[in-house]
């Protein structure tokens, strides 16, 4: 089969993770899952859909989960070893905690992710400090399940392995006749063992409609030993298996299609109904008069004639008001149960932390599998660099529900946020009055941190005008 067709295990959730991603992309990509109603033409139907007003629920849920979990510092343990790579520790600028917080929206966003410890090809008979000396040292790389094509085990001796993985990539490369243009090239990266049982690199790339092999294949070496194991490293939500998982946030992008909906119904009718339409019967016009309403014109009918105002009355536009109103309510709820998994409301705050204490949420599920993950990363990476990895660990937070916050409060914020009823400086104050974020920090010191550390999604900034 084609190298850049993924495995059946691996395209089983496709759907869902682009459902996600448009969703959450915005407006423009949201619009394509509306749906027209009977007899629409095309024409009718892009009218019907550009009056859809649009909630970005899914993009506001991540932004609150993230702002959540990255709210405080990670965890760090014996990483001094491995300080001036979490700085880069992509290679290109990207610190760790940045890092993580995209690994962390990977996995909410398309159920799984795979890390790859990668380190590029050194001079036969280099040093570690010659390497890197050359900027050719360990770094980290991302892959969302949106990406995976491919993850396979083999029995290689008594050993159950990972012995095969493929990725989609995408490239930028300059052309060869214009030094300012940029191409971009999409190539499939294969990390399998060789016959022997040792770790290589491939990439493909289809030229003139053939996926061949670019370039010569690369070797990784570890103190000019030969890798006997795949450097990857995955998380779903629930645990550190090669395996992708449904994405979290796919029941929320569902009720975000029907909110969507719902709202293109209310408005098309409202274009329809909310003007009152002029009625005449039997009326009287001469040879180029035509209606003039109001107060100081008058109209002439005949003897059985009559003029009125159509208008729109009943039920009907409520239902479609009350039917957006329960989907709002419906997102909050979602999101507060992936956060405590909890939906009983009349519960006693003392009772619920109690409760709490021995739950998981999903959210915190989450955070606890990419932070097995990446301590995994962690230590293979400083292995690969030749400097100490006992006890490396790297753990996000999970403190997400202190008792100074209820259920049914954290829903009606997630409600008010997702809504955009309350702004970004209001949502802080809550958490922050909750014990989510420290009591003494600013909401500016909080921006500033934030940027220190890589930026937070959901970051305000100010423009010139002040706002």
């Amino acid at each position: 089969m084609p190298v850049d067709v993924a495995d059946p295990s691996w395209g089983v959730y496709a759907d869902a993770r682009l459902k996600v991603a448009e969703l959450g992309a915005g407006r423009e990509t949201a619009l394509k899952h509306i749906r027209p109603l009977p007899g629409h033409d095309e024409a009718t139907k892009t009218k019907f859909a550009e009056g859809a007003y649009f909630l970005p629920v899914v993009a506001r849920t991540l932004e609150a989960f993230g702002g959540l979990v990255f709210s405080k510092t990670a965890t760090r343990k014996n990483l001094d070893s491995l300080e001036t790579y979490l700085k880069d520790i992509t290679g290109s600028g990207q610190d760790v905690d940045r890092f993580a917080e995209q690994g962390f929206d990977g996995i909410l966003e398309t159920g799984a992710v795979m890390v790859l410890v990668d380190y590029p090809d050194a001079p036969e008979g280099a040093t570690v400090a010659d390497a890197e000396a050359n900027g050719v040292r360990p770094t980290l790389k991302l892959y969302t399940a949106s990406t995976i094509l491919s993850a396979r085990f083999r029995k290689i001796g008594a050993a159950r392995k990972l012995a095969h993985v493929r990725v989609l990539e995408e490239v930028e490369e300059e052309s060869e006749d214009d030094e300012f243009k940029l191409t971009s090239i999409k190539q499939v990266r294969v990390l399998d063992l060789d016959a022997a049982g040792f770790y290589r690199q491939r990439v493909f790339r289809n030229l003139s409609g053939a996926w061949t092999q670019h370039g010569e294949t690369i070797e990784p070496k570890r103190q000019n030993k030969r890798l006997d194991q795949l450097p990857t490293f995955f998380s779903n939500s629930r645990d550190g298996e090669p395996a992708p998982a449904k994405p979290p946030l796919e029941d929320i992008a569902d009720i975000s299609i029907a909110h969507l909906n719902n709202s293109a119904a209310l408005e098309w009718a409202l274009l329809w109904t909310a003007n009152p339409t002029p009625v005449f019967k039997g009326l009287n016009l001469g040879e180029g008069e035509t209606v003039k309403l109001g107060s100081s014109e008058g109209l002439v009918v005949s003897a059985d004639g009559d003029a009125k105002f159509m208008e729109f009355t009943g039920a009907g536009l409520s239902e479609l008001r009350l039917a957006l109103e329960a989907k709002r309510k419906d997102a909050a709820l979602m999101g507060a149960r992936m956060l405590l998994e909890n939906g009983r409301a009349a519960i006693a705050a003392e009772t619920a932390r109690i409760e709490r204490a021995g739950e998981t949420s999903v959210v915190t599920g989450i955070a606890n599998a990419f932070s097995d993950c990446l301590t995994k990363a962690l230590t293979f990476m400083a292995d690969w660099a030749g400097v100490s990895s006992a006890g490396i660990e790297y753990w996000l937070n999970t403190d997400l529900n202190p008792a100074g916050l209820s259920a049914q409060q954290l829903t009606a914020l997630l409600a008010a946020w997702q809504s955009g009823a309350i702004t970004l400086e209001d949502l802080f104050a809550n958490l922050q009055r909750g014990e989510i974020i420290d009591p003494s920090k600013s909401f500016d010191d909080h921006k500033e941190a934030l940027a220190d550390e890589g930026g937070g999604r959901g970051t305000v900034t100010e423009g010139e005008d002040g706002e």
